[in-house]
């Protein structure tokens, strides 16, 4: 009976490194995250209407892991956070009610976070390039 023999060359470098792939996913997603955060707040910020800047001032946000955060806009990946918010008590009344602030501009949070979607998409999909190329270099 006839036999096949198969060697596979940098087969256990390739299985040390998909060792790795947890920690690896984990830094580019974290780093895809505080990207996207950063684009989001700049957008927001853009949005925002501005009297004497206060709310504008108190707009911020990051990742970071685990615990909990303050209302705003945020999101959880396995358990890394990324959050922007603000601690000015009148910001969901500009965002939702134009009447409340003298300027108007209802939506500046919403329309801010729409902004940056494109860009997000970009910075995960860099990221998930960046984890593949780490992981069959």
């Amino acid at each position: 009976m006839p036999q096949v023999s198969i060697k596979i060359t940098g087969l256990d470098q390739l299985i040390r490194r998909f060792k790795q792939a947890p920690k690896i996913l984990d830094e580019e997603i974290g780093k895809a995250m505080n990207e996207s955060i950063g684009l989001i707040e700049r957008n927001v910020k853009l949005r925002t209407p501005v009297n004497f800047g206060r709310l504008r001032a108190s707009i911020g946000g990051g990742a970071f892991k685990g615990g909990a955060y303050a209302p705003g806009y945020g999101r959880k990946i396995g358990r890394k956070i990324a959050s922007l918010v603000t601690n000015v008590k009148y910001a969901f009344w500009v965002e939702v009610k134009p009447a409340r602030h003298t300027v108007g501009m209802t939506g500046y949070f919403s329309k801010g976070v729409e902004a940056s979607l494109g860009g997000i998409t970009k910075f995960f999909e860099n990221a998930m390039k960046r984890v593949a190329d780490k992981l069959t270099r």
